[in-house]
């Protein structure tokens, strides 16, 4: 997962929100705009699975109408300066230029800020400070979370084609308030491969058929310190990691490994803040703006990534006329 995921979460959602008016009035001289102000939004989350952490920074906009996808003009800015204070150490951002932020309509590439020097730990707190070309200060505030402990008495340890229609994992908290984002991923090699690639293909959590189509659905963040996947998601992971190839006794399995990302408080948060209004087919305008960002809007946070290795019975593995790497 990464940090231009999160991009579409919170810029789009807040950047929307503040071009429109909340539309909770019952008035009759009623529109659907109020004054324009300029703020500016941040967005940066930091991950304890890399070194690498990045922010962008960007304008709110107004258009004609009330449609903000008319915009051509890219909203992303440059910095007169951004650090990050660790305890007693402090790491500077370099800018950089990236065309790949999911916005297509920019003809311009979107600059961002990066550091490839600061990995974090469990607990640990970590401040932000952005100074805008205005020599506006924003500041952002997180800590990472605690660490969870898998609970193996109500997890699925070892994968097989007889153990029902749903394979459940579960996990003790004591971030009571976190949200988490689990995805499972089966990972294998091709024999005679000379680099000898391990590789992976995630598993979605079910699969939706309609008219005889089968639909894999991902796993979304959820609060609960549970959840599941259908034994046919399995099933259509398996079948897609060799496709049409003939050659299935090349396919090397291993094992199956459980990502588990634990936000943060901030990202909990949002996360709750947005349950029900993050979908592709409903505008909503009664959404509340969740920011932790002292000077704009957006979000600082963090999440912790914990892995977990679910074993695969080798008839399992055979059914699909597969070779078991640890029969």
């Amino acid at each position: 997962m990464q940090t231009k995921l999160f991009i579409r979460f919170g810029f789009n959602a807040i950047i929307f929100s503040s071009i429109l008016l909340h539309l909770a009035s019952c008035e009759e001289d009623f529109s659907p705009r109020s004054e324009f102000q300029e703020r500016y939004i941040l967005n940066c989350i930091i991950r304890s699975d890399t070194a690498f952490q990045t922010f962008t920074i960007a304008k709110s906009y107004n258009v004609e109408g009330y449609d903000p996808y008319v915009q051509s003009k890219n909203p992303f800015i440059k910095v007169l300066d951004a650090r990050l204070w660790h305890k007693d150490d402090v790491y500077f951002f370099k800018d950089s230029m990236s065309y790949s932020q999911g916005v297509t309509r920019y003809d311009e590439p979107t600059p961002y800020y990066y550091t490839n020097e600061f990995i974090p730990s469990q607990g640990d707190s970590i401040k932000l400070r952005i100074i805008a070309p205005d020599n506006t200060t924003l500041w952002g505030r997180t800590k990472l979370p605690d660490s969870v402990a898998w609970d193996v008495v109500n997890s699925t340890l070892l994968i097989t084609d007889t153990l029902g229609a749903n394979f459940s994992y579960a996990w003790i908290s004591k971030n009571y308030l976190s949200w988490y984002l689990p995805r499972m991923s089966i990972y294998y090699r091709l024999a005679g491969d000379p680099a000898n690639v391990r590789r992976s293909i995630e598993v979605p959590k079910k699969i939706e058929i309609q008219n005889g189509i089968e639909t894999p659905v991902k796993q979304d963040p959820l609060r609960s310190t549970r959840f599941s996947v259908q034994k046919s998601a399995v099933d259509y992971a398996m079948r897609s990691i060799s496709g049409s190839d003939p050659a299935k006794s090349s396919y090397i399995i291993y094992a199956a490994i459980i990502d588990l990302l634990v936000f943060d408080e901030p990202l909990s948060k949002y996360f709750s803040n947005s349950k029900g209004f993050l979908d592709d087919y409903t505008i909503r305008v009664d959404q509340t703006d969740f920011t932790n960002i002292e000077g704009g809007f957006g979000i600082f946070g963090s999440y912790l990534k914990q892995q977990r290795g679910i074993r695969i019975d080798t008839d399992y593995i055979t059914k699909f006329g597969y070779t078991a790497a640890n029969p």
